[in-house]
């Protein structure tokens, strides 16, 4: 639909358009185009402002919630009883794939498979001794009797590393804060807007939020840290490493022997749990 100069509005296909008017109807077209899709954006834009309080909102309650303020003392306890060698070996083995393995040794059935002997030496090796068996093997010319091999077992799997940043947590919260304040400021002032910029502006908060879930869902590290599995295949993989006596765990708890033989344990508070993401979720809803 156009309206031409005595102010008629006529309906016009694109190619009579062409013929029509020439390179006026592809002006005008475009101007269209560009018209409605800032328009669209100013109506984005406004749709943001009317929701800032939702995540405003939700972002305050997300900084008191019990378990943002637990998590990090958490985490600096756990960091603690570890210590600075063993967190810097898990976090490496968490980026290699976060198998747990340790060296044990198992019977060597390939082996015991390749070894024929005569019935004769079968029964004469079974009569004697482990020494006696070695000069038995030699006297006789027969291989050694490797019956027994080193291999990496895992012992389980690798998760919840994040708690081992998740002191961090609180300041990048607060930092978030700020930074969704500034973009919502740039939004609310009466600026010629284009749809450029609103793009960028919109994209800009995409952004924080995104940033945002992921700093939420770190503190599920303490969870995944705790479970009881996971637990026992550190504790493991830690009496290997050390071949000693380490750390003990059990239901949502750590413990490790101190200096003068008291166990310090760190546990998971019987409270605790992840803050929900209700609020984006409405946010996101309000947005678009």
């Amino acid at each position: 639909v156009i309206r031409v100069a005595d102010g008629t509005r006529r309906l016009v296909c694109k190619d009579c358009g062409r013929k029509l008017y020439g390179g006026l109807f592809d002006q005008a077209h475009n101007d269209f185009k560009s018209a409605l899709s800032l328009a669209t954006a100013l109506k984005r834009r406004q749709r943001l402002l009317r929701a800032e309080t939702i995540l405003t909102d939700g972002i305050s309650n997300l900084m008191r919630h019990r378990s943002t303020r637990q998590c990090s003392g958490i985490a600096w306890q756990v960091c603690r009883m570890l210590g600075d060698e063993t967190v810097a070996a898990l976090g490496a083995i968490a980026r290699r794939g976060g198998n747990l393995t340790v060296a044990k040794q198992v019977r060597d059935f390939a082996a015991e498979e390749r070894e024929v002997l005569a019935p004769v030496h079968v029964n004469a090796l079974e009569k004697l001794n482990r020494n006696e068996k070695k000069r038995y093997r030699r006297r006789h010319n027969l291989p050694d009797e490797e019956r027994y091999i080193w291999i990496e077992q895992p012992v389980g799997s690798l998760r919840g590393t994040a708690i081992f940043q998740s002191h961090e947590i609180e300041g990048r919260l607060d930092l978030l804060q700020r930074e969704l304040g500034n973009c919502f400021g740039a939004l609310r002032q009466k600026a010629k807007w284009s749809e450029t910029s609103l793009s960028l502006a919109s994209k800009q908060l995409s952004d924080l939020i995104a940033i945002l879930e992921r700093q939420i869902e770190r503190l599920r590290a303490p969870i995944d840290f705790f479970e009881r599995t996971h637990l026992s295949a550190i504790c493991e993989w830690d009496k290997y490493r050390h071949d000693s006596i380490g750390l003990n765990s059990g239901e949502g708890w750590l413990e490790r022997p101190n200096e003068y033989g008291e166990m310090n344990r760190v546990s998971l508070p019987p409270q605790y749990e992840v803050p929900s993401v209700e609020f984006i979720r409405l946010f996101r809803a309000a947005m678009d």
